[in-house]
């Protein structure tokens, strides 16, 4: 059985939207979220850690998700309007995962960006 959240109000679903609001919830909760098919199968096949598979039985039905993903992860379905309110693009396939950060690629992150701004400043 699925775990449902049908509310916009939800306490998870206000830290969903979060991590796409703001990059400081990104890097306090370590994760952040990705949408539509290929960049999850893109996401799996290199081996990131998936958290959670968030789907809207109106736009994926399950048998179709279950398809696509073979997978163990812990799936969440999600009402319309909760999809909507966490979707940061307007057409995909009705599918976001939450994922955690890989530390070395975070790091890498994190030095580029401070030497992009130290480039800048000097």
């Amino acid at each position: 059985m699925n775990k449902k959240l049908t509310s916009v109000n939800n306490k998870e679903v206000k830290a969903l939207y979060q991590l796409t609001l703001k990059s400081k919830h990104r890097k306090i909760s370590n994760t952040f979220l990705i949408e539509g098919l290929r960049e999850i199968k893109l996401a799996m096949k290199n081996d990131w850690q998936i958290i959670q598979l968030l789907f809207c039985p109106k736009i994926i039905s399950e048998e179709d998700l279950n398809k696509s993903f073979k997978s163990k992860v812990k799936k969440t379905e999600v009402s319309i309007e909760v999809y909507k309110k966490i979707a940061y693009r307007n057409s995909t396939e009705g599918i976001i995962k939450k994922l955690k950060y890989m530390p070395a690629l975070f790091k890498l992150m994190n030095y580029i960006t401070i030497k992009i701004t130290v480039n800048l400043v000097l």
